[in-house]
């Protein structure tokens, strides 16, 4: 009984050495490029009614494509010769900065569109409060007072069109 308990402890002990000797410190990890809370997502293709559920959906299906791209390059950089996989891991890691460079890039100038439409809108919106404003004091009734009589003089010729009738 006591060898088959030290054999177990024996064969646990191979096991988890043998999958710290696997470990690379050089291969690089989904968490290193990954902002928080994308870490595990997954494709959703149900949430395209909802403005935020499409946006959340849509940023879901990025960062989804985005960790398969990059598991098929680390798996990729594994199945190489050892000597090789550092530069391979580098390359990796670079290609991923610059995809996350060009990534916030892109959120920022969305970013700074939102924020212009939203200026234009609240513009719009002040100018026609500001035209409706003046239409509504132009519907005001306006308070004539009159004291007397009142004579026009109507002269039939005072249009150049209008021919006299004889």
């Amino acid at each position: 009984m006591k060898k088959n308990i030290f054999i177990v402890i024996l064969l646990i002990i191979i096991i988890q050495l043998s999958a710290h000797a696997n470990y690379d410190v050089n291969r690089p990890l989904w968490n290193e490029f990954v902002p928080y809370g994308f870490e595990d997502a997954q494709p959703d293709y149900n949430s395209y009614f909802v403005y935020g559920k499409r946006c959340k959906a849509k940023q879901n299906n990025y960062w989804y494509k985005r960790r398969q791209d990059f598991e098929r390059e680390v798996s990729y950089c594994d199945s190489i010769p050892q000597q090789h996989r550092k530069a391979c891991y580098e390359k990796v890691r670079a290609r991923q900065n610059r995809i996350n460079d060009e990534y916030k890039r892109q959120e920022a100038i969305a970013a700074e569109q939102r924020a212009a439409s939203l200026r234009y809108i609240r513009e719009n919106i002040e100018k026609e409060q500001q035209r409706a404003h003046e239409l509504e004091l132009r519907r005001q009734p306006i308070n004539v007072q009159y004291n007397g009589t009142m004579h026009h003089d109507v002269n039939i010729y005072s249009n150049p069109f209008r021919m006299p009738y004889y």
